[in-house]
Order: structure tokens, then sequence, then C-alpha cells
């Protein structure tokens, strides 16, 4: 490779870097945006609670008033709050109720508590890829754990990586591969990007779970033929059979994974 390809390699390397940075940025200031934006959001139930109780209560001496009793239940509200991670929704749904009314009132207004933090320092990723990876996790069914392991035994935790048959990023992701999976996830076409190679390596692996699950596979079996699957292809584990190595490797990855928990 001569002086001027080494350059350009470099170039487009940090490049790379760079926007990874700045979609760390970018998410850190959305996630920011979002607890301010539910933080108003309970701010005006309360206060718009707080009214109903006072109306009511209003209504219910007025009603005293003139020798009947009535007692009132006020309509529960439904609040919907959305969550936003890379290209994806996730929608939660939160109750806030009004007791029945006689002669007293009472309100409560019902909170989510925080979401612990998923971040485990003995995991060498920053605390944002980490809990990213969680989150697609979830939303894929995949096993959190495994998926770690996955990444270990591919890139040993670099996002940057890259070796000599073109596969690329945390979860080494081929370069035949990423023009079709950015057009099917609505993706950009950057396989140093972490989010979005996460996003590529995840959904790639709960590609071929469904699809082997299908076949009747099922527990250690599924597991071995999907890391098979991912290691050589569909069509080289048909043709070839169980990735032995592969899949002893990726045994010892999970052990030493499950060990940092």
């Amino acid at each position: 490779m001569n002086n001027g390809k080494v350059l350009t390699l470099m170039e487009k390397i940090r490049l790379q870097q760079e926007q990874a940075i700045k979609a760390q940025e970018l998410q850190k200031k959305k996630r920011e945006r979002q607890r301010i934006l539910r933080r108003r959001r309970r701010v005006a139930v309360v206060v718009l609670a707080s009214l109903m109780v006072t109306f009511i209560y209003g209504m219910n001496l007025l009603f005293n008033d003139n020798s009947k009793s009535y007692a009132i239940e006020a309509p529960i509200e439904e609040k919907t709050t959305k969550e936003a991670p890379q290209k994806e929704i996730n929608v939660e749904q939160k109750e806030q109720k009004v007791l029945p009314v006689t002669t007293e009132v009472s309100s409560t207004v019902e909170t989510t508590p925080s979401k612990p933090s998923v971040y485990n320092e003995n995991i060498p990723m920053p605390k944002e890829h980490q809990e990213y990876l969680y989150e697609l996790c979830e939303e894929r069914g995949l096993d959190y754990h495994k998926t770690l392991a996955v990444i270990q035994h591919e890139s040993k935790f670099n996002p940057n990586a890259l070796n000599e048959t073109n596969d690329y990023g945390y979860f080494q992701v081929n370069a035949v591969n990423h023009a079709d999976l950015a057009k099917k996830l609505h993706t950009d076409n950057s396989a140093f990007n972490p989010y979005i190679n996460m996003n590529w390596g995840t959904y790639m692996l709960a590609d071929l779970y469904s699809y082997w699950g299908e076949k009747g596979f099922t527990g250690s079996t599924l597991d071995e033929v999907v890391w098979s699957s991912y290691n050589k292809g569909i069509t080289g584990f048909k043709e070839n059979g169980h990735a032995t190595a592969y899949v002893y490797k990726m045994k010892a990855s999970i052990q030493e994974i499950d060990e940092k928990f």
C-alpha cells in the first residue's frame, strides 16, 4: 500500500470518528430535550389535576348548599410519552388518576421511576454505546450478554476495527452487506459509526435467530447455528456445517462477559 492510500484511509477513519463523536453529542442533546419535555408534561398534568380537583370540590359544595349530595368521579386521563432511539420509537403509556369525590378530595399522580443504567465499567465500551446496544437487544429479542460476547470476539470492542477481508466496526460487518443494510434500516452507509454498526449487527443477529428458529432450532443448538451462520453465512453453514472453532470461542467469550457482571 503506498503512502497516498495510507493517508486516504487515515483521513477516512478520522472523518468517521468525528462523525461518531457528533452522533454521540446529538444523542446526548436528544435525550436531554426528551427529559425536559417529560418534566414539563408531568408539571402540566399535576397542574391540570389540581384545577380539576378544585373545580370538583367547588361543585360539590354548591350541591351541598342545595341540600343535595353527589359523588363525582373524575375521568381517567391517559398521557403518552415517546422516547426515540435511532430510527425507531418506543411508546410507553402512563395513567393519571383522580379518586372519587364526596366531601373530601384526594388525587394521586403516578410517575415512572427512572430506568437504572445498564453501564458496566468492566466492559470496554462507552456508557452511551452500552445503553444503546441494550435498547437494541431489548427491541430485537436478543440476549444482551451473548451480543456483547459477539462484539468481544469479533472486534475486541474496537469500533474502528477493520480486517483484511473488509469487515468493519464492532460487529465486523462485511462490506458486501453495507449498502443493503443501510437501505433496509434507513441509515447512512457508515460502518465505522458505532451506532449504525450496532444497529446493523443486532439486526443481522435477530434475522438469523428468526430464520433458524422457524426451522425448528431451539436453545443452545439455535445459538450455535446462528453463530456459525454469522461467521460463514447461511449458505456456508448449509454446505459445511457448524463453525466449530468460532462456536467454541463464542462460548468462552460469553463466560468472560458473564464474569464481568
